[in-house]
């Protein structure tokens, strides 16, 4: 995401993050689509689309109890979860709606060490 903002950046679009310092981070740009920018804005929101498209694939592949959202687009969460969860419900097979928790992680972008660490406790014999 951070990536293609900054190509349109480049390729002379029209944001409020063209006065902020590089690099542009997902705080950026969610700091930005709180300020009503409209390349943010609709960033976040192409964003969420993808990411519930995906999770409703492996919803339907994996029937989970539990979707953890974590990095640095949990940050956003608040900007984009009305556009994820309409996506979602709108992907996902009606059965699978309700068996799938849908939930931020504290971690934020920390998560996946985080995850990788309890992993390796769990699994390193006694």
């Amino acid at each position: 995401m951070s990536d293609e903002v900054s190509r349109q950046l480049a390729s002379g679009a029209d944001s409020i993050l063209r006065q902020q310092p590089f690099p542009i981070t997902p705080e950026r740009i969610a700091w930005a689509a709180e300020m009503h920018d409209p390349l943010a804005a609709g960033m976040l929101q192409r964003a969420a689309i993808l990411m519930a498209r995906a999770l409703a694939g492996a919803l339907a592949l994996l029937n989970p109890d539990t979707a953890i959202i974590a990095g640095g687009v949990s940050r956003c969460w608040p900007i984009i979860q009305d556009t994820f969860e309409s996506e979602l419900r709108l992907r996902t097979p009606k059965f699978l709606l309700g068996l799938t928790r849908v939930v931020v992680s504290d971690f934020q972008e920390n998560a996946g060490a985080v995850g990788a660490a309890l992993l390796r406790l769990k699994c390193s014999p006694e």
